[in-house]
């Protein structure tokens, strides 16, 4: 006979442990979550911009009924509420390689970064997303990720910000030795992929992880979990690698 497939998704809601510890009521007065700036990350040396995200749902946080009515929402539009992005504003500050207040004034860093969120999780062109930005149904998510005034960038804007950030991923030059299955790699230190470890970062402070889940992770410099295999809980991370604690 064939055995019946269980979607991740069904797996999760026969977990009751999950259920119980993963539950948006569970999170509770933790709301907002704040996204972990690093310690000793630098502020931006930028001063006034062009749009300014901020978190706009603090009142309903305090609303449990309101709270309760997120559980109707899409994933992108709960993490919105879920998570409050200013943390990460000094962080792609940095990504971006902005060491000067001086010259002209940009876009918050963070409104772009939801910007492209919203255009991937939509599967929008950039230039269907740049026109629903400016549409008045859409007003309320210009206005979340923090335009006004019906200031919005262009398409050259958003084309800079992308490759700029990539052309800074790695300004540092550094580069790790990883061991995985046997061979040796040299994996160079990505600045952008050290946002999924800051995201893992707040899953884990958020009590989203078992402690059980978070020991057996193992995450590299470049963005990537290395998954355990049988022998991988005997290995020694390699140098560079950051082993849960």
């Amino acid at each position: 006979m064939n055995e019946t497939k269980v979607s991740s998704r069904q797996a999760r809601a026969l977990d009751s442990a999950f259920v119980q510890q993963c539950s948006l009521m569970q999170l509770g007065q933790q709301l907002p979550l704040s996204w972990p700036t690093p310690a000793g990350q630098p502020a931006s040396p930028k001063k006034s911009y062009r749009s300014w995200y901020h978190y706009p749902w603090a009142e309903v946080c305090r609303d449990p009924g309101q709270v309760q009515a997120w559980l109707e929402l899409g994933d992108f539009d709960l993490a919105l509420r879920l998570v409050d992005f200013s943390g990460l504003r000094p962080v792609l500050a940095q990504c971006l390689g902005w060491t000067s207040g001086r010259g002209w004034e940009p876009f918050d860093p963070v409104s772009f970064f939801l910007l492209y969120l919203w255009q991937t999780s939509n599967r929008w062109t950039r230039q269907e997303m740049l026109n629903h930005l400016a549409e008045e149904r859409y007003g309320d998510y210009a206005a979340w990720f923090g335009f006004r005034n019906g200031v919005y960038p262009t398409e050259g804007g958003l084309r800079y910000f992308l490759t700029t950030l990539g052309r800074q991923s790695e300004a540092s030059g550094e580069q790790v030795m990883v061991e995985l299955e046997g061979n040796k790699m040299a994996v160079a230190v990505q600045q952008l992929n050290q946002l999924l470890v800051q995201a893992v970062e707040l899953v884990r402070q958020a009590g989203l992880l078992s402690s059980v889940a978070w020991e057996q992770g193992l995450v590299c410099p470049d963005g990537r979990e290395l998954r355990r295999s049988r022998n991988l809980r005997s290995m020694t991370p390699p140098r560079g690698c950051t082993a849960p604690r």
